[in-house]
């Protein structure tokens, strides 16, 4: 009879348990900051898998997909974390997921295909090396040959 009451009480709380995991989501920006900070801390690797890739490597060694586990721990704990504090967890969540047509909504859909792609190893790579592209990119672009305060310099050689 208690797990009859659980059912209950879970069905009752699901829609505002996913409506509350949306906002939270999204406020979060889907994660993209630490996205973007996990492909910064390890911008080197990203660059090397990068440059291997691109010059033929075909093999993914053990060493990317623990990389790859590390930032999934990372996530899932926080994940977990927000859910505890709603006095939930995965099964909650799982419920949540259950409760909704996710066809009419679209944030939760979207939201659940972000965090699937997140312990998905493929695209998870794909994101990161795109990042590390963009970064290698960017401090590219950034580099002056010369210092900005050379040409006050060179005026007082005028002199």
């Amino acid at each position: 009879m208690a797990g009859c009451v659980e059912l209950w009480v879970d069905a009752v709380d699901a829609p505002s348990l996913l409506q509350q995991l949306k906002d939270w989501f999204w406020a979060q920006d889907g994660f993209a900051d630490d996205a973007f900070a996990f492909a910064e801390q390890y911008a080197d690797f990203f660059q090397a898998a990068k440059y291997y890739l691109d010059n033929g490597g075909e093999e993914h060694p053990l060493d990317w997909k623990e990389l790859h586990q590390h930032f999934v721990a990372q996530f899932e704990g926080r994940l977990e974390a927000f859910l505890a504090s709603r006095g939930s967890d995965l099964e909650g969540l799982e419920a949540a997921l259950q409760s909704t047509e996710l066809e009419s909504d679209e944030q939760a859909k979207v939201m659940l295909e972000l965090m699937l792609n997140i312990s998905d190893y493929q695209p998870w790579l794909k994101s990161m090396l795109s990042l590390a592209d963009e970064r290698n990119r960017g401090e590219t672009a950034h580099e002056d040959p010369e210092p900005p305060d050379q040409g006050i310099e060179d005026r007082d050689d005028l002199d």
